[in-house]
Parts: structure tokens; sequence; C-alpha cells
């Protein structure tokens, strides 16, 4: 998101800290997980009934809901939904985070055009850390809840405020990265800031799947 902002600090990208290295157990891969591709954006997407606690919890706030997609971004940005050129250059800058949430009623390919989701295929220790890693992205109240910020663009989505720092050089496309990396899947995320870079691993990875 913020596409041309991202575009100017591309130069940064060499900056971004180095992401931890998987840990490949050679358990078997039997559980899908989903890359959607939404433009210049990317979410993650984990079947509801495989979401584990506390995001959980999830399940009660979209009843009915089949999959649930996870995408980064900065806050001030997708709130306002209308910028102009200062905003995309404040892109450039460290600002806070927030987490889109949708809710699926039907399994993504029949949400999105077929060519813009890859199912991959992640062990059960790779789903609890990618678990893991969405729900410490979120910014949890004092009693365990969630915090919802505002409404999302879409029917059956919700922002809600995150720990995560947006930046020029850690995008919504390298939070997803990063994401697919933690739980064991081949993915680089130092540097990488666009949704084709994040798309093109995802389905080189689907395909020796």
């Amino acid at each position: 998101m913020r596409h041309l902002a991202v575009a100017l600090g591309i130069a940064l990208a060499g900056c971004a800290t180095p992401m931890p290295r998987a840990d490949v157990t050679g358990a078997p891969a039997t559980n899908a997980i989903y890359l959607i591709r939404r433009g210049w954006h990317t979410d993650i997407g984990v079947a509801a009934d495989q979401v584990g606690a506390p995001l959980a919890r999830l399940r009660s706030v979209f009843p009915g809901v089949r999959v649930l997609l996870f995408g980064f971004g900065e806050r001030a940005w997708l709130l306002h939904r209308r910028h102009d050129f200062t905003d995309m250059l404040a892109a450039l800058l460290p600002a806070s985070g927030a987490l889109l949430v949708t809710a699926l009623s039907v399994p993504p390919q029949l949400a999105f055009p077929p060519e813009d989701v890859v199912t991959l295929h992640v062990s059960a220790g790779g789903l609890a850390r990618l678990n893991d890693f969405i729900s410490g992205s979120f910014e949890w109240a004092p009693d365990g809840a969630l915090r919802s910020i505002a409404d999302g663009p879409y029917a059956g989505s919700l922002f809600y405020a995150s720990t995560m720092r947006y930046s020029g050089v850690f995008t919504c496309n390298t939070w997803s990265a990063e994401g697919l990396h933690i739980a064991g899947l081949p993915i680089h995320a130092d540097g990488t800031l666009f949704a084709a870079e994040v798309a093109d691993q995802a389905r080189a990875v689907a395909a020796r799947q």
C-alpha cells in the first residue's frame, strides 16, 4: 500500500533488518494457508478452524467465517483512505501499523481471481509459528481483547491496532513474506517490498510442493 512512497523507499531496502531463518524440521506439510494478492497489497489467509488462541476469538466476531485474511499496513493511510503526495512521502518514515482482518464465508479461490490466490502447505509446527506471528502483530488490550479501531472497507472486515511499525523498508508485503518465512517456507522477507515479489516467491514454492 502507498505504492509511490514504497517505490521512493526502495533504495533504503538494504537497511532492512534481516529476518530469522525458518525452522525447517522436515515435518509433513499438511496444512493449507494462502497468500492473496490485492493489487499492490498482499494478505495471508488461514482457515478459521486452524486459527489458534488467542486469535480464535475472531470466529465469534465473524460468525460463519471459513477463512480469515490478515493484512498489515500503515494505520493513518489505511484509515483515512484519501491521500496526497505528502502522505506518500510520509511512507518513508516509520509509523504506527494496523491490521485489516477480512472474513470469508467461501474459499479464497471463489472470492478473488484464481491467479491472485496462492495455496501453500505448511507443517503443524509451521502453522503454529504463523499463528504466533500474526497474533504478535496485534495490539492487545489489558483484558486480553483485540483492539478494533475502525470498520474495514469491505463487508465482514475490521481494522485492528498493530504493535508493528510500517515504513518504506517494512511494508505490507514485507510483513506477508516474513509470516510465510516464519511458517517454514523458503521465502525471504529481507528487502521484499512489493506484492509481485512475495507472490512470485509463493508461486514458485507452490509449484515445487
